[in-house]
């Protein structure tokens, strides 16, 4: 099996890791092939920080230009604007849509209470 030339890798990788890194590689055909980006690729694989630095200290990521290294190196940085998952989006996004439906709900009730202590206060003071 082929993949990346060796001398990408500091270690000879066991048969094991070989199968690990031609899928790697596959997916990251897929990702280039569907337009995707880098960080999508990242997000895909499930890459840790931790996993980054190791990969840094073990490979030479020859393949990888400045920027791309920069890219990746940004994504792991500690950062309270950081750019969250796709999936990590649409469950922010489901729980503001729930908040948002109750509110909305206690908005119609709140409402309705008032309307009916209005008619009861009208009533009172026809009755008067």
């Amino acid at each position: 099996m082929t993949l990346l030339p060796h001398h990408t890798m500091k270690k000879e990788p066991t048969p094991s890791a070989m199968i690990m890194a031609a899928e790697a590689q596959l997916l990251g055909f897929f990702h280039a092939k569907n337009g995707d980006g880098l960080l999508s690729l990242i997000e895909s694989m499930g890459l840790t920080n931790a996993e980054w630095e190791i990969m840094k200290k073990e490979h030479s990521l020859v393949y990888l230009d400045d920027d791309d290294l920069k890219e990746i190196n940004d994504y792991f940085r500690p950062n309270p604007w950081k750019k969250i998952t796709t999936a990590e989006a649409k469950e922010v996004c489901k729980k503001a849509l729930k908040s948002h439906d109750k509110a909305w709900d206690a908005r119609e009730e709140a409402w309705e209470v008032v309307l009916r202590a209005r008619a009861a206060l009208d009533k009172a003071e026809r009755i008067s």
